[in-house]
């Protein structure tokens, strides 16, 4: 029997060849694209997802899916200088210059602040893998010279870069099915970022990334997007290394072995038994109200995975006294507050400091609430987020106030939606 009839195919290049046999492969439905435009069969991703889990597991490592830009380097193309420019004095800890031969030009790409012990210390309980929307030369030479800084292999495992994704069929949001990362093919897809098998199960993966909305995975611990300062220093990675540091703590000296539930766990506690009202506004007389109705749906949803109770009117006093109204300003002793600081605690997980969002009684930029948003005894029925009507916003398409009829295939609708995506996901 040849080796022919016996290979399983399991794996084909971006030719749809198989590579252990070379055999010419014309279904390839049943495959997965992975790094480097490598296909492997459904089958053969879950064997090896199984396998790089019971490694991690065996290693007591959990894996780690790192972006680049504006997560853990800073890059701005127009401050490119031609290729025989002095290069200012800096240390491999700031960064390096990137030649671009065919541009004669080189740019200077700047790690983020406290680069080395982040990866000194996340190395040690996380395999390393890159997922990044640029180029390969480009994330390359980034792997490279942070592996260099300690001369230490911090980043050890995949590198997916763009170029791997040129085989790899745009899938809608709905689609299920593994893939990488989804290259725009049309103004309207977007790019979804996706891991691979040989990263190990979803449920032992986290996800570092300044960006929420490009990825289908919802273990996403997100990071404020760098833009360096000269005035003070970037304290993001101290944070997320602590928010790592912490889930690994739960994963195996708790036994809560899945990512998702860890992070929902440190979620709920951020607002827990906190009364929230919302000055909501009249999606129907504004100008983009499907778009703000969709930002706020976000906010509202976020905010009852952090724990807090959703009120339908403000209580001035009781056992449901309101603790912040958001956006509007104070009611006698009730703390007003702007969305963001719910937009902050989500993105930073973690219970912050109302005062720097705090809204004052003299603010021109917000406006009083009427007295009819005030609970009395008048007023029937539930005030809390079990509410019908809250039930309503919080779940469905639609909210009361503003009702969309919009068809899914509408430039408008879709365009809206898109902006939607790319607002929750960059909220900085």
């Amino acid at each position: 029997m040849s080796q022919k009839d016996i290979c399983p195919h399991n794996k084909i290049n971006d030719q749809n060849y198989c590579v252990d046999c070379y055999q010419l492969i014309e279904d390839v439905d049943d495959y997965i694209r992975t790094s480097g435009g490598y296909g492997i069969t459904k089958s053969y991703a879950e064997e090896q997802k199984r396998s790089v889990s019971e490694k991690l597991l065996k290693e007591k490592k959990l894996s780690l899916i790192l972006d680049l830009d504006g997560t853990i380097v800073f890059t701005n193309p127009e401050l490119c200088i031609p290729l025989e420019s002095e290069e200012e004095p800096i240390t491999p800890e700031q960064g390096f210059y990137f030649e671009i031969p065919e541009q004669n030009a080189k740019v200077f790409i700047r790690f983020r602040d406290g680069i080395v012990t982040f990866m000194e210390k996340v190395s040690k309980l996380y395999d390393i893998h890159v997922v990044t929307l640029g180029q390969k030369e480009y994330a390359f030479a980034i792997v490279n010279a942070i592996n260099k800084l300690r001369n230490i292999p911090f980043i050890t495992g995949d590198l997916v870069t763009a170029e791997d994704c040129s085989s790899v069929i745009v899938c809608d949001e709905k689609d299920t099915n593994d893939g990488l990362i989804d290259r725009e093919e049309t103004n309207e897809r977007r790019s979804v970022k996706r891991s691979i098998p040989t990263m190990g199960k979803e449920e032992m993966q986290v996800i570092v990334d300044d960006r929420i909305d490009v990825w289908d995975n919802k273990n996403v611990v997100q990071i404020c997007e760098y833009v360096p300062s000269t005035n003070q220093v970037d304290t993001e990675l101290v944070r997320v290394t602590e928010v790592l540091q912490n889930i690994y703590t739960k994963f195996y000296d708790e036994h809560i072995e899945d990512v998702k539930e860890i992070l929902h766990l440190f979620r709920k506690k951020i607002l827990e038994n906190k009364n929230l009202y919302f000055n909501r506004p009249n999606f129907s007389k504004m100008e983009n109200g499907l778009l703000t109705q969709m930002i706020w749906k976000e906010i509202l949803r976020n905010s009852v995975m952090m724990g807090a109770n959703i009120q339908k009117f403000v209580y001035l006093d009781g056992p449901n006294k309101t603790d912040f109204i958001i956006d509007a300003k104070p009611m006698e002793n009730i703390i007003a507050v702007k969305r963001e600081y719910l937009i902050y605690s989500w993105i930073f997980i973690n219970t912050l400091d109302e005062k720097p969002f705090e809204i004052s009684s003299e603010s021109t930029e917000y406006k009083e609430l009427s007295i009819d948003c005030v609970y009395d005894q008048t007023k029937h029925g539930s005030v809390l987020d079990d509410d019908p009507q809250i039930k309503r916003e919080l779940d469905d398409e639609s909210s009361e106030d503003y009702s969309s009829n919009e068809d899914d295939t509408d430039p408008e609708y879709l365009a809206n939606l898109e902006l939607f995506k790319q607002v929750m996901g960059k909220m900085k």
